[in-house]
């Protein structure tokens, strides 16, 4: 055991492994750290080592590794001055992997002040994601915190409408507001610049018909409505558009600004069927997606992938330059280490053969299970299939569908590989119901349904039926509801949430994507 006059060449390699830390270079920090924990120092900085090591770990995101070596020094130096730092970082640890009971019981040994300050702010955030009430109530027997108590009661009071008599009228107004572009609508014209904007409400239009054949009445008015602030501003000082029961849209940002703050004022539900924003739906309990968000498509995908092994728990992650890239990415990273995977390497690379395949050759001498690619670069999937063939490396891909260009696909392009994608708007053509939904689409319009025509259908059709049946109790439906494939779609699962918790998986089969099972 080295003795603890070595103090000064101890103190040296700890200062070089702090500025490791202090400038961001957290592997190399965890490296030098890890070898000062050894226990064959006897030195005062071997916790500071220890816990500096963690941290490393906490800032790599690997937060598994990180809570062993903070359990560890709690183990050896359980008397250590900044114990109950170590335990704070570890109630995040563990509430981070929804291990609630280990979070509570490291909290309440907690005695710091300071520590306590922020430890408070950390459970309220924690305690607040929380939605399942059995979790809530078992902890609540356990430990009697009241901000469990305080977040039973917020979930026990079911936002309900101003006025719950007008759903019991015996109908709804539904307020679709879509940017038709009326008065440039010219019959002679194969093809629209707003077509998409249109099938939709030809296919709401439809799924009014069929709620009535269910009994549910619907009232189906369409505002033509652009990115015109103004013209939203006017829309909602009107009387009869403030006889809307439900909103639908608008599809453009600044007018859904104004027409969410008009829904959160007025306790009016409003449905984006396009957006995977959640940012519109934060702390908006009248807003819901009728798309996953970007972090529901991550966790979904990495709930997908940890119950497939591909040919290793290993994987390299890769995003591109979009927002939502970079969210569904991270979303995944976080999700998919939680599984036991490990991260080979995560980075965030331009949409280019050249680029992709540079990132790949940091690669190609590592054992890895599967890529996943998150991109909205319709060049980005063939530039990744390309650069890994490139670069031999012959494992699964896992993708969003943005990264794709459907039609131009082959299967020489995919070389019999393992393809998988999320893909939000796949339109499965075996189902009873789409085959059904197509033939009366047809009959009244002569055309294939698009995509924007099945998400006008299906949500006015799940929503209708919601109001239909709960009314003013439309959450408490939404919560116990349970998940039904009846629609063209996937159907929706708003259970506890505000979007849609239904994230169609597909893979590449004989030459078309299919639900991948």
């Amino acid at each position: 055991m080295l003795a603890q006059t070595g103090f000064a060449e101890y103190e040296s390699k700890y200062n070089k492994a702090k500025g490791f830390f202090d400038n961001g270079d957290f592997e190399r920090a965890r490296g030098e750290f890890n070898l000062l924990g050894n226990t064959r120092y006897d030195n005062a900085l071997v916790p500071f080592s220890i816990y500096f090591k963690g941290l490393s770990l906490l800032k790599l995101n690997k937060n598994t590794e990180a809570g062993h070596a903070l359990k560890s020094l709690l183990y050896r130096f359980p008397n250590w001055e900044k114990t109950d730092e170590v335990k704070y970082l570890l109630v995040y640890i563990s509430f981070e992997d929804k291990n609630y009971a280990d979070a509570f019981s490291y909290a309440k040994e907690i005695k710091d002040e300071d520590v306590l300050n922020d430890l408070d702010e950390l459970k309220s955030g924690y305690i607040n994601q929380i939605s399942d009430m059995n979790v809530l109530s078992e902890l609540n027997n356990k430990f009697s915190d009241e901000k469990i108590s305080k977040r039973i009661k917020s979930l026990s009071s079911i936002p309900e409408v101003d006025n719950p008599s007008k759903w019991t009228k015996g109908y709804f107004n539904i307020g679709a507001l879509l940017p038709i572009d009326i008065k440039n609508l010219d019959p002679d014209k194969g093809h629209r610049n707003n077509q998409y904007a249109l099938d939709m409400y030809q296919g709401m239009k439809l799924a009014k018909q069929k709620l009535g054949s269910e009994g549910v009445t619907v009232n189906l008015f369409v505002y033509d409505m652009a990115n015109d602030s103004d013209e939203m501003l006017n829309l909602i000082n009107n009387a009869p558009f403030q006889q809307m029961d439900v909103l639908f849209g608008p599809l453009h940002t600044e007018t859904n600004k104004i027409a969410t703050i008009y829904s959160e004022e007025n306790k009016v539900p409003i449905i984006n069927p396009l957006t995977n924003n959640a940012q519109l739906i934060y702390k908006v309990p009248y807003a819901f997606l009728s798309q996953p968000s970007n972090v529901t498509q991550g966790i979904k995908a990495a709930q997908f992938a940890g119950s497939h092994a591909f040919s290793g728990r290993s994987v390299a992650i890769y995003y591109t330059s979009s927002p939502n890239d970079s969210i569904t990415a991270t979303t995944y990273r976080q999700q998919i280490e939680k599984s036991g995977f490990t991260i080979v390497d995560f980075k965030k690379v331009p949409a280019t053969l050249e680029s992709i395949s540079a990132a790949l050759q940091n690669i190609a001498d590592k054992a890895i299970g599967h890529i996943f690619l998150a991109s909205e670069e319709k060049r980005a999937g063939n530039a990744m299939l390309s650069a890994m063939d490139k670069n031999g490396i012959n494992v699964s891909l896992f993708s969003t569908i943005e990264a794709f260009n459907k039609t131009n696909l082959s299967a020489g392009m995919m070389n019999n590989r393992e393809i998988y994608c999320i893909d939000p708007e796949f339109i499965d053509t075996e189902k009873p119901e789409v085959d059904s939904f197509r033939k009366t689409y047809m009959a009244r319009y002569g055309v294939i349904p698009s995509f924007y025509a099945h998400i006008g259908y299906d949500s006015i059709l799940f929503w209708g039926r919601i109001f239909g049946q709960y009314g003013a109790k439309f959450r408490k439906g939404l919560d116990s509801q349970p998940y039904v494939d009846n629609f063209t779609l996937y159907g929706f699962d708003y259970q506890k949430t505000n979007d849609n918790q239904n994230v169609p998986i597909t893979t590449f089969q004989n030459y078309k994507f299919v639900p991948a099972r």
